[in-house]
């Protein structure tokens, strides 16, 4: 027991064995052997007894960060459901490492509830052919009933997100409503080929963490709708710091479109290339009372486009607006 199997099996060489041979050798009767580390496609494995997690892998589970690629082949068109098979199969804080420099077809919205985990993306190109968001951290999530549906605790790290469609309605990067402390860093949204609706679709609960993401050609790339009443639904407490955004110079588009309450905000350097109409929207039907925008960058203003509107439809409760050295 214990140790890496690299020459005990017909096929394995010093780089280890492709999953697929596994796969007919485990349907052929081999058996993994409990605590040996497999090396299958330059992914380890690890030998445990019954396990029946991954598919056609009896006998196997991931032996460190889980990857889509343990439980099944990529190919860059259809591969929702193996993503979904792994975050069905994760378990609470189990941390997940999408490999870099490969494309993952997103056809269907991955179902993907965030508690305690971490989600690692650096490199990673994830292809929407789906007219809805590619990941949804919260699916349960429920706008009469925030608190008992909430997620906790979210880290996604890195990323690019692009969509294939012509005319996208409804894209986006990540959904997370109804999150405690939801931290996204790193990502990129959207290309001046492969546009997408949103980049981040946000609502309920707050203290998220929005730093050094860039969006390109996004439709409106931090986009908070109404999501529950009172203080659950209003999101507090948020950073968006550094984070970039490139304008369509030949359509109308949004850096933030907040339609929630709001409350302690502070949205602090990067820039906004290609100002339009509205480029940072925020209307408060819920409750709100500190907005901070500080050192945010404002270039290449087309005819008529506005840095800021503000307005109050609730009960006039937005008591500090600050803006700073942009």
């Amino acid at each position: 027991t214990g140790g890496t199997m690299t020459g005990e099996l017909e096929g394995v060489s010093g780089a280890g064995m492709t999953r697929a041979a596994m796969v007919t050798k485990i349907a052929g009767g081999f058996v993994p052997l409990n605590g040996v580390t497999y090396l299958l496609d330059g992914r380890l494995y690890l030998g445990k007894t019954s396990s029946t997690l991954l598919p056609n892998l009896d006998g196997l589970v991931p032996a460190v960060d889980w990857t889509p690629q343990h439980f099944g082949d990529i190919n860059g068109t259809t591969d929702s459901a193996t993503i979904q098979a792994m975050w069905d199969a994760a378990t609470l804080g189990q941390s997940i490492l999408f490999p870099p420099d490969i494309n993952y077809g997103i056809n269907a919205t991955i179902s993907a509830p965030v508690s305690y985990k971490t989600i690692t993306a650096y490199g990673a190109r994830f292809n929407l052919t789906v007219d809805g968001p590619a990941f949804d951290l919260n699916p349960a999530a429920d706008p009469l009933n925030i608190a008992s549906t909430a997620q906790n605790y979210g880290y996604w790290y890195g990323g690019q997100f692009n969509s294939t469609l012509a005319s996208p309605t409804a894209t986006a990067a990540l959904k997370f409503l109804a999150i405690r402390q939801m931290t996204v860093k790193d990502i990129i949204v959207g290309s001046t080929t492969g546009k997408m609706t949103r980049g981040l679709f946000i609502g309920g609960l707050g203290g998220h963490d929005i730093e050094n993401n860039r969006f390109i050609y996004t439709s409106t790339a931090i986009y908070c709708p109404y999501f529950g009443a009172g203080v659950s639904g209003t999101i507090t407490t948020s950073v968006f710091k550094n984070n970039q955004f490139l304008f369509d110079p030949a359509s109308s588009q949004q850096a933030f479109f907040v339609a929630c309450g709001f409350n302690r905000w502070n949205i602090i350097g990067g820039f906004v290339n290609g100002t339009s109409a509205e480029s940072f929207h925020f209307t408060n039907r819920n409750a709100a009372s500190v907005l901070n925008i500080q050192g945010v960058g404002f270039e290449q203003a087309t005819a008529g486009g506005k840095f800021l509107f503000v307005e109050d439809t609730h009960s006039l409760e937005l008591d500090s607006l600050n803006i700073d050295r942009c």
